[in-house]
């Protein structure tokens, strides 16, 4: 069972058992965002300064690179860089639904558990560090294939990056 068309295809599903989950494997690069990122950042405690900044790179269009090695339906390794002006990297090695993890996402540190919404969405049930606030992180695909990770605060405000492949 696949949603692309090739082999290779990022898009392609992995099976594991009787239930298939999307293949997260490849490069992609934000091509698109959705919802108010002022809004979002003021819901996590974000500083003036921080959102300023991040209304200035266009919040990541263009710039945001995520790779994605999936080792099986529950094992996974992604890394997030910032590619302009300055690098700024984020490596998580992601067991579903077997610890606790914690890494640094684009608004800190974060603890978080994960688990599959359905066959399709891996979520992320988080907390930010530094200020206790709860996110929740989504990780899908779209029927185009395109991968999106959608946050969303404590109070419900959702914010989507829409990456490219860079296959």
């Amino acid at each position: 069972m696949r949603w692309g068309s090739s082999a290779a295809s990022s898009t392609e599903l992995v099976s594991a058992g009787s239930s298939a989950t999307p293949c997260f494997a490849g490069r992609w690069l934000v091509h698109r965002t959705e919802g108010d990122f002022n809004a979002f950042l003021i819901d996590m405690g974000q500083s003036w300064v921080i959102r300023t900044a991040a209304r200035t790179l266009n919040y990541g269009l263009g710039r945001v690179e995520v790779g994605c090695e999936q080792i099986s339906h529950n094992e996974f390794k992604f890394e997030k860089i910032l590619t302009d002006p300055l690098a700024c990297e984020s490596h998580i090695h992601v067991s579903v639904g077997e610890v606790v993890l914690h890494f640094k996402d684009d608004i800190g540190e974060l603890t978080a558990t994960s688990r599959w919404e359905g066959d399709e969405v891996l979520r992320f049930d988080a907390t930010a560090d530094a200020t206790s606030l709860p996110l929740t992180l989504l990780m899908y695909l779209t029927s185009e294939g395109e991968f999106v990770e959608e946050m969303i605060s404590g109070r419900g405000t959702s914010v989507k990056y829409i990456f490219a492949s860079q296959n």
